[in-house]
Order: structure tokens, then sequence, then C-alpha cells
């Protein structure tokens, strides 16, 4: 009995021992007990805080169409992707042009292989009478697809030649061209769109410089916002 009582109380205190390590941890040299705690929340993606690729502006790329040898105007040009409605940025102004602003060409194929020019512009402002001239476009026999002749109704032909053009390939439309003529006294800077990307424009511009243009010439068009 007395060794019974013994075992009992021997236990009791191994049993109140244990119960005092869990409750003071450092105590008996134990790890405490460790704390769960909740899952961290995942962060979810704010659109106004991350920037969205799509609106950053994308580098303007002016690529120039190969000359002919005699650097007078491109070697080849797609009539394909060259009809179709242009925009005129600037120009060196000539008098059937005087007062006009917005102005714009147009060119769409006939089917004895001519190309149908249509001219218009509005006189004074974008809001003054609209002006529309009509006119045949031919390629000169003999020479490059880049060398035209337009005729207006009651005047002579004159030359009409694609002297730099956008180079970049594929099937688009192309976006830019200048046309000029054998006289460096004629020029038309065009545009797909009514205004040119300010970079496009300042290479293209130095790049006739170089040809030897007088930009001092050169007027600049007004036409409508994007």
């Amino acid at each position: 009995m007395k060794r019974t009582l013994k075992t009992i109380l021997a236990l009791m205190s191994v049993a109140w021992l244990v119960a005092a390590s869990v409750i003071a941890g450092c105590d008996t040299g134990s790890e405490p007990a460790t704390e769960i705690s909740a899952p961290e929340p995942i962060p979810t993606e704010d659109a106004t805080e991350t920037p969205d690729s799509d609106d950053e502006p994308q580098p303007v790329v002016t690529v120039f169409a190969d000359l002919l040898e005699d650097e007078t105007t491109v070697a080849e040009v797609d009539v394909e992707r060259y009809l179709g409605k242009w925009y005129e940025i600037a120009t060196f102004e000539i008098v059937f042009q005087t007062g006009c602003t917005g102005s714009t060409a147009t060119y769409s194929a006939n089917e004895d292989g001519t190309i149908a020019v249509k001219n218009e512009c509005f006189l004074e402002s974008l809001d003054g009478d609209h002006r529309v001239d009509e006119a045949i476009a031919e390629f000169a026999e003999g020479e490059a697809p880049s060398k035209l002749v337009v005729t207006f109704p009651g005047g002579p032909p004159a030359p009409y030649w694609i002297i730099e053009l956008d180079g970049q390939g594929g099937d688009e439309p192309y976006e830019w061209a200048v046309v000029g003529s054998s006289l460096p006294i004629f020029l038309w800077i065009l545009s797909r769109t009514p205004q040119m990307p300010q970079e496009r424009l300042e290479v293209i511009t130095t790049r006739l410089e170089e040809r030897g243009y007088d930009l001092s010439l050169l007027s600049f068009t007004e036409q409508p916002e994007m």
C-alpha cells in the first residue's frame, strides 16, 4: 500500500513538472508553442498602379525606300499600296493651291490602267468652301513606276515623281510619301493621317535638305485634329 502511494505521488510530481514546463516554456529549456497566424492576403493587380504597355508611346519607325541609281525617285512602287486617300502635310505652295486648307488627294485605279486623281481642299479655313479638282495620272512610258504624268482638264501634262516613300515592307498601304517633279521647286509631303508624328517629319525634312531642297519654301498645311 505504501509502495502504491509513493508511485502515485511520483507520477503526480512528474505530471506537475511537465505542465509547469509547458506553461513556463523557457524554464525547462523547451521551445514555446508556435503561434499559427492567418495567411497573408494575396495582393491583387491594381490597374491604376500598373502601367498598361498598350498606353506607352510606341517608337516611330521611318524607313526610306530605295532610290534609283540617279537618285531622282524611288526605285519601286506597289501601286495597290499607294492608292487611296492622302493628307497633305506640307508643300512648296503653288498658285493653284493658294488659300487651300485641309488638302487631300485620293487615287483610284481605272480599268484602262490609268489612275484617277481627286484633289480636295477647303478655301481659307477648314470651314470654307469645298473645292474639288480631278485629273488623270499615267505611268510615263519607258520610265520607272515612280515617275508618272498627271493631266488636269485643259492643262498640259505635268510630271508627278515619287521622290521618297515609306520603305516598310508588307501589304499594308504606305504610311507616307514625298512627291516632287523634275524640278526641285515642287514638293508635297503626304501622310495617311491628318497629322504626321513630329519625329517622322523631322527625319523626312532632314533627308530632303540633304538632297538639296530649300526648306525655307516649305509651307505647312492646316489639317483637322485626329
